[in-house]
């Protein structure tokens, strides 16, 4: 659904018997739909009826557009493929198979595959870890706030000025920014939690 002002303007038709991942809208407004182990299907805006279709058999999990304008598009089970906006061609980059999500930040692409978090020289594709968790952690969600690349997962973590770090030692699915200084998060089985990034506090079981 596409929301307006609290009303529901655009449903799109629904994907049968099918996961999906996640929704992303690019610098044009398009809109990119990830289904598990059906692609991504393109809607080249909210009026659009029928979408572009890209890699059928592949689990899409994430699809981000750089500052240039190309497009980054990370997979369950095919790892990391670039698309350069003048160009008509998909690439596939050298990279774990298994990528959950994937970031531009300071003129880099940051990685998260299951307990690792990698960056990637664009211009030679040389991939770098920078932290590996624990065997019984992961990462699965990357979002920048206050200048930070921060995550999500079974903490929460953040990574500034070089350093990967363990924020608060809750299980977080998801994220909400609510103003400069607190996000919303997910809780697995403690509803929704309210975080002060400056401050430090922690208001859990919201919901």
């Amino acid at each position: 659904f596409i929301f307006d002002d609290h009303h529901i303007i655009r449903e799109f038709e629904p994907f049968p018997s099918h996961h999906v991942i996640d929704l992303y809208v690019d610098k044009q407004k398009q809109i990119w739909v990830s289904v598990f182990g059906k692609g991504v299907s393109l809607y080249r805006d909210y009026k659009s009826t029928t979408p572009s279709r890209y890699f059928d058999n592949y689990s899409v999990s994430k699809v981000f557009q750089d500052k240039e304008d190309n497009y980054w598009v990370a997979t369950l089970n095919n790892g990391l493929i670039y698309f350069e906006s003048t160009s008509s061609e998909f690439l596939p980059i050298e990279s774990n198979s298994h990528i959950n999500d994937s970031y531009g930040f300071e003129d880099k692409l940051f990685i998260i595959s299951d307990r690792s978090l990698y960056t990637l020289n664009v211009e030679t594709n040389e991939i770098t870890n920078i932290h590996t968790l624990k065997s019984n952690r992961f990462i699965n969600e990357i979002f920048e706030f206050k200048n930070q690349l921060w995550f999500t997962g079974k903490f929460l973590y953040k990574y500034a000025n070089g350093k990967f770090e363990l924020e608060i030692e809750r299980l977080c699915s998801g994220h909400t920014k609510l103003n400069s200084d607190e996000i919303a998060l997910a809780c697995s089985n403690s509803g929704v939690a309210f975080y002060n990034v400056e401050n430090k506090d922690y208001i859990p079981n919201f919901f």
